[in-house]
């Protein structure tokens, strides 16, 4: 019987749209909400041979080595109720740590992806690297905390650089519900009289490339969806495109992407040990495509909803494939 854990959260969406999908197959579904994991009990149980070892979700049992596919989607951090700072931090820990070997288990499952191989590809410095390694172009790119270093570049680039951050985009203010978004942002000249805040945090620069329009590449498995993002139509995408698609001010339709830079997408993908993977691209004036970053858990169910293109069925059959 096919057996598939999904590893995400309470809120993904991608999860309650494909597990029923899924099940439709005659697939048996075992879902773990790392948030939630405070409120439920997890065991992993470990006997005198490999093939007897189990994970337990509440009553929920299933054998490791009957795990057809374990799709590592979003999981987020267990929210453990603990007021005392101290005792959050080594609580978080703690259970932070037994699901981190949770997904170290199950080697003969296909992961999607492996847990290994997110490490390294998540991390923009090595996506650039393994970018050009695959022949494809990156934009001029300094990762610093130095202050004059961002000052330098910004005057060898004409003025025209763009900030990222190293690691996640968002911030919890106060640990409270709220989150603040912190986008692609153009340094303009007014910034660098402020430079100096980025000695503790440091940050990725980036030369600015005039656009023609973007291209979402989505890769499952072998099967890649490419979609042309019409990012410049409207002003507050053209910078970063994320909030004007969610508000619907730019088209994003099906497109068809030369077969070189197909193949390079896909090797990349490949090349970090990955079952899926998002990436971004730059279509220039002058037709170049140029590589910005590989999302390698990115939301994707709008892309579907946007075009038509059929990725979750590609999804699926990723998952129910020995």
């Amino acid at each position: 019987m096919t057996t598939v854990l999904i590893v995400t959260c309470s809120s993904d969406v991608h999860s309650d749209e494909i597990a029923p999908k899924l099940q439709k197959t005659g697939a048996r579904v075992v879902r773990l909400n790392t948030d939630q994991i405070v409120d439920r009990r997890v065991e992993l149980t470990f006997s005198d041979t490999e093939h007897d070892d189990r994970i337990s979700i509440d009553n929920e049992e299933c054998f490791l080595s009957e795990l057809t596919s374990v799709w590592y989607r979003r999981p987020t951090t267990p929210q453990t109720g603990v007021v005392d700072c101290h005792q959050r931090e080594f609580a978080e820990k703690e259970i932070g740590e037994l699901l981190r070997q949770l997904y170290l288990l199950a080697p003969k499952a296909r992961w999607v992806s492996k847990y290994q191989s997110l490490d390294v590809a998540r991390r923009k410095i090595p996506q650039l690297h393994m970018a050009k390694r695959c022949g494809m172009r990156v934009p001029k790119t300094v990762a610093t905390n130095s202050p004059s270093l961002v000052r330098r570049f910004f005057d060898d680039c004409d003025g025209r650089i763009i900030y990222k951050t190293l690691h996640a985009p968002v911030i919890q203010p106060f640990d409270g519900p709220e989150l603040w978004g912190i986008p692609t942002t153009i340094i303009e000249k007014h910034h660098l009289e402020r430079i100096d805040l980025v000695r503790p945090t440091g940050g990725i620069f980036q030369e600015y490339i005039e656009k023609a329009y973007e291209v979402r590449v989505t890769i499952i498995g072998n099967a890649l969806f490419a979609s042309k993002i019409d990012s410049q139509a409207d002003p507050r995408g053209r910078t970063d495109w994320r909030d004007a698609v969610a508000n619907q001010l730019v088209s994003v339709s099906t497109y068809s992407l030369p077969s070189v830079v197909a193949n390079q997408c896909l090797s990349i993908v490949e090349n970090f040990d990955l079952a899926f993977g998002a990436i971004d691209l730059i279509c220039s004036p002058a037709g170049e495509y140029i590589f910005l970053e590989l999302n390698c858990n990115g939301q994707w169910l709008w892309v579907e909803d946007e075009t038509g293109q059929p990725l979750s069925e590609a999804m699926v059959r990723l998952l129910t494939t020995a």
